[in-house]
């Protein structure tokens, strides 16, 4: 049937429709990336790698060619003042791993940029939405920070030393020396006594046990330790203020779940105008296989106790020689700073660490990436991160502070690692504010911070997490914290390995659950069920 002169005015108007919308199409580039990131900061490369996405409504079209500007701050980009690159038209249907290829970049240069594309008609697209990068510290030079640690965060014993301690079990038939002894708990005591005159300036005792232990001070409970192969681990404690004139004790249970088993611990006491008091796990001790009501406590009757069995020097016998106590303990280091009246233009926290750190500025997290810095091999390059605290800043006094974990460096790593990188995770931190009127002024990381031990008592990715929240220091973080009895941190010289910007995506939270039940299967011991099992 021939179409009628309607429906010939019909399909007219259709087609015109059409190819109007058409024409008022166009090729977009978005999602603009570099170096596979948005808008990046810290970025490393000297010739960094552009890419982006194409969108069109169009059907069967794609690039031709592109132009990419780029521009030193994001007013001349907009006026169309390329001042760092124009690459002019190229001709190409790429879109990824464009290097950049204008001026020489310094450290720290911000770099705003914008890419247009043509389509296969010829037609140029609207330029893009701006992104931006920004290079990172790309010489060795431009760090002016020190590698510090929290070891002084833990008194006299820091980091203590066991040396002279014995490994002590009780005596008990079935007990093998070298390898294995009846699995179940044990309990150990030393009582000593102070004198009513000098007074006690520090306290410091330093244990380890293979393999769990809960220990008392006159009675009052300062820890539970329960970690896989914690006797790799000494842990140290500040007990000055559970002490008293006259008789104090010591009390020690110790589990032992297979194989070889001890306790070894060195207790160091400081009373003024006198030498340090050392005592260590020896004959001096007192060991049962039952507990008595009481038993933690001064005035015990502990006359059908034995003396231990000593079962090895420290540093002997099955166990080798333990990490230095306090190895675990995650330290907390902080920094009182002053920023000058002078508007603030900008500032960056240029941050890193061997093994992990997390960033705290006037009692405010920083960022929010986990366990940074991602896994690296320590002993090529220590990657750093870039962060953006301009608005966590104000003139006047201000504080920055970090926590401090052994992380991949000095934790446990794949099937039995330990230790693999380094013993003592460090810092390595440098602050840099731009005033609107130039200034610049840097805080770095160096003997000038302080640390102290924070309420984590143990971290590793393998052995889980020990936290203590009565050892949490209220505004540890923050401005006009009183740090008066916190101790100088650590600069410590570190082998010189590349410090290179981050290249990845973080590790970030991206979801949580809700406890769906909370059960209590034995006093002091919790199970919360998430609904769904954990990995990872």
């Amino acid at each position: 049937m021939r179409p009628t002169s309607r429906s010939l005015a019909l399909l007219t108007l259709v087609f015109v429709s059409t190819a109007s919308a058409a024409a008022n199409a166009s090729l977009t580039a978005t999602d603009l990336r570099c170096e596979y990131l948005v808008n990046p900061m810290g970025t490393h490369e000297s010739a960094p790698r552009l890419s982006w996405i194409l969108r069109d409504d169009r059907p069967n079209q794609a690039q031709s060619a592109f132009q990419v500007l780029v521009a030193s701050s994001k007013a001349r980009l907009a006026a169309g003042q390329a001042d760092l690159w124009d690459s002019g038209k190229v001709v190409s249907s790429e879109s990824a791993q464009i290097a950049y290829a204008g001026k020489p970049l310094a450290s720290r240069q911000a770099c705003w940029w914008t890419v247009r594309a043509w389509d296969v008609n010829g037609g140029a697209g609207s330029w893009s939405k701006p992104a931006r990068w920004e290079e990172g510290l790309l010489h060795a030079d431009d760090w002016k920070a020190q590698w510090i640690d929290g070891r002084s965060a833990f008194g006299a014993a820091a980091v203590g030393s066991l040396d002279g301690a014995n490994w002590i079990w009780t005596p008990e038939p079935g007990f093998n020396v070298r390898d294995s002894a009846p699995a179940g708990e044990r309990f150990f005591r030393y009582a000593f006594t102070l004198p009513e005159g000098p007074a006690l300036e520090r306290a410091s005792l330093t244990i380890t046990a293979d393999d769990r232990f809960i220990l008392w001070v006159n009675g009052k409970e300062v820890s539970r330790f329960n970690q896989k192969d914690g006797w790799r681990t000494p842990q140290s404690y500040e007990i000055a203020p559970l002490l008293k004139p006259g008789e104090n004790v010591v009390a020690l249970a110790a589990t032992n779940v297979e194989a070889a088993a001890g306790v070894a611990a060195r207790m160091s006491l400081k009373l003024a105008g006198e030498p340090a008091r050392e005592s260590v796990t020896g004959d001096a001790w007192r060991a049962n296989s039952t507990a008595a009501a009481g038993w933690q406590s001064p005035g015990f009757d502990g006359a059908g106790w034995a003396q231990p069995l000593l079962v090895a020097r420290f540093g002997q016998g099955v166990w080798g020689r333990p990490a230095p106590a306090g190895a675990d303990i995650v330290p907390a280091l902080r920094k009182s700073i002053h920023i000058s009246g002078s508007p603030i233009a900008s500032a960056r926290l240029y941050v890193t660490a061997l093994g992990l750190y997390e960033m705290r500025i006037n009692g405010h997290r920083v960022g929010d990436h986990i366990l940074a810095p991602e896994w690296t091999d320590y002993s090529k390059r220590v990657r750093y991160q870039v962060y953006d605290v301009g608005s966590m800043l104000k003139p006047g006094q201000n504080a920055i502070a970090a926590l401090l974990a052994r992380g991949w460096y000095a934790g446990h790593i794949g099937n039995g690692g330990f230790q693999h990188y380094g013993t003592i995770p460090a810092l390595l931190g440098q602050l840099e504010v731009t005033h609107a009127d130039g200034q610049i002024e840097r805080v770095v990381t160096d003997s000038t911070w302080k640390t102290h031990r924070s309420a984590i008592l143990s971290s590793d990715f393998m052995m889980g997490e020990s936290f203590d929240a009565r050892q949490e220091a209220k505004g540890w973080d923050s401005p006009g914290f009183n740090d008066a009895d916190w101790t100088p941190a650590a600069a410590r010289e570190e082998q010189p390995v590349p410090l290179e910007g981050q290249v990845t995506q973080p590790v970030r939270i991206t979801q949580l659950l809700p406890v769906r039940a909370l059960t209590v299967p034995a006093p002091g011991h919790y199970t919360f069920d998430l609904g769904q099992n954990m990995v990872g």
